[in-house]
């Protein structure tokens, strides 16, 4: 609708928001074929989801050169990811290559404290 009406000229992609990476992709799509550019933005996730996102950011070749939200973890008092998981070239993040999943190592310590409950699936 948004293109339809010719209303906006950005999308701010939210990977958690938009249900995951593939609606993510999907709308990041959709501005590519119209010619709208995006920017991924955060909604303050731990630092699994900002992996996703800056997974996600990847693989749009809309985007906007700059304002992109992919550190988010660092505004929370604790994450569940282990200190190094991301690597830094200057100021930029980079995504992880050469690596199973998203990339990032969970910290078991701390995610075993901030566990509250579990629910164990059986199939």
């Amino acid at each position: 609708d948004l293109v339809r009406r010719d209303a906006a000229r950005v999308f701010s992609l939210k990977t958690a928001k938009m249900g995951g990476l593939q609606p993510a992709r999907r709308i990041a799509a959709i501005g590519e074929a119209a010619g709208v550019r995006c920017f991924v933005n955060s909604m303050i996730e731990a630092g699994v989801a900002v992996a996703a996102s800056l997974h996600l950011a990847a693989t749009v070749p809309n985007l906007v050169d700059h304002g992109h939200a992919l550190m988010s973890n660092l505004r929370i008092k604790r994450d569940v990811l282990a200190a190094d998981s991301f690597a830094y070239d200057g100021r930029n993040i980079l995504v992880p290559m050469d690596c199973a999943g998203l990339g990032v190592q969970l910290d078991e310590r701390a995610l075993a404290e901030m566990t509250v409950g579990r629910i164990v699936l059986r199939g």
